[in-house]
């Protein structure tokens, strides 16, 4: 599952989950992608499709950019929660925190990263 994450993500550049869950249909399942208490990334997951994504992100092959929702009202399919305003949101409710993934080397590409750096601020996951 990781791999076909990886080659999906590499070929598109830049997706939202609503893009992989519509593709890779063993994306889907009962499970919910949660970033922090209340703070929803995607519903619907396979167990995994988020272990592969999480993995992808631990080892910096992919990254995550927070997007304004309106990129998943054109792809068709938002989820029905108050928006979080970022990923250190906190509240006692549920609240959806829209994201694209990106590879690597369009993040390269776009200059939001110098491969010094590694994109430790906006995956948002502590690695090694």
């Amino acid at each position: 599952m990781k791999n076909k994450l990886l080659e999906y993500i590499n070929k598109n550049k830049e997706v939202t989950i609503a893009a992989i869950w519509r593709d890779i249909e063993e994306f889907r399942g009962e499970f919910n992608w949660d970033s922090g208490p209340n703070t929803i990334i995607w519903t619907g997951c396979s167990a995994e499709g988020i272990d592969g994504l999480i993995e992808l992100l631990r080892q910096e092959e992919v990254f995550i950019k927070e997007v304004p929702f309106f990129w998943y009202i054109l792809e068709g399919r938002m989820l029905d929660y108050p928006i979080a305003n970022n990923r250190n949101y906190r509240s006692s409710k549920p609240h959806w925190l829209p994201i694209s993934l990106i590879s690597k080397d369009e993040c390269v590409r776009q200059g939001r990263m110098k491969l010094d750096q590694k994109l430790k601020k906006l995956t948002g996951f502590k690695t090694k």
